[in-house]
């Protein structure tokens, strides 16, 4: 567990770090409502700014607080399997 969602990015940047991953990014995306408090230790870890992005989240038939997928205003269309483990970005 996270002690808040600033101790989770902080955690993340670590990982972002050790595995070399900085350099590979050039800004950080970031949902309002919880992402851009997860994505401010992690641009300001790499130097790099936060771009917030504005999505819709699209719900499961089965369960509503379940997401599979998010649409944004760019017209990018995410989409997770059933076990929410990979994700398919169609443009």
């Amino acid at each position: 567990m996270y002690i808040n969602r600033i101790d989770a990015g902080k955690i993340l940047l670590e990982e972002i770090l050790k595995r070399g991953l900085a350099t590979s990014l050039s800004f950080v995306f970031a949902i309002p409502r919880g992402g851009i408090e997860v994505a401010y230790p992690i641009a300001e870890g790499i130097g790099k700014r936060i771009v917030p992005v504005v999505v819709h989240k699209i719900p499961s038939s089965i369960n509503e607080e379940f997401a599979i997928g998010a649409i944004s205003v760019l017209e990018i269309l995410l989409l997770m399997n059933m076990q929410g483990t990979k994700a398919k970005i169609i443009f």
